[in-house]
């Protein structure tokens, strides 16, 4: 290997701090005993360490146990995981699953699964103004991703800080003054 390799990255940027992940950091370097962190979504024991559901380790099991080959999926995902997710989110008995209005792909994470369809949109023009909308309280990686895929990312009303709760008055009002075909993100939990 070349000795100048490492200059290759040497002229690379930071990424911004994530604001969330940052006060997680902050939380682990704290040393108070009593100290709960509620920054990022999972679970811990009394020592702050993360747990693995049982629910989790008995899937686990099961996956193993079941020996599946290592051969690769179809480009959108295992189809039967594709299937259950549809029907996860809306239901076995929806009508709408009788349609031919969705749209699903598996993908390996939820930035993955944002970077992804953000790519989609913007190679297909799907987005109106190539703009997507995004709840005001978001990651800040869903900002970078949909720039960095060439859309523009505008924020709808989404969750209401002074009261922590959904604003799903304003969220509904801002849908509702898209332009017809906008582009939204939705959170599914927050």
């Amino acid at each position: 290997m070349s000795k100048d390799l490492p200059s290759l990255w040497s002229n690379l940027p930071m990424a911004p701090i994530d604001k969330i992940l940052g006060i997680n950091d902050q939380c682990k370097a704290d040393t108070f005993p009593l100290k709960v962190n509620l920054c990022v979504g999972a679970y811990r024991d009394e020592k702050g360490n993360s747990v693995v559901l049982k629910s989790v380790r008995e899937a686990e099991h099961r996956v193993i146990g079941k020996k599946l080959d290592k051969e690769y999926t179809a480009i959108t995902g295992l189809p039967s995981f594709v299937e259950k997710a549809i029907e996860l989110a809306y239901g076995r008995d929806g009508d709408i699953l009788s349609t031919d209005c969705i749209a699903a792909t598996q993908s390996i994470s939820g930035t993955g699964g944002c970077r992804l369809m953000a790519e989609f949109v913007a190679t297909f023009s799907l987005a109106k103004n190539r703009k997507i909308h995004i709840p005001s309280l978001t990651w800040p990686n869903h900002i970078t991703l949909s720039n960095n895929a060439g859309l523009i990312p505008v924020t709808y009303k989404y969750y209401n800080i002074q009261e922590c709760r959904i604003d799903f008055t304003g969220m509904v009002e801002d849908i509702r003054a898209a332009e017809d075909g906008s582009l939204f993100m939705l959170h599914a939990c927050a």
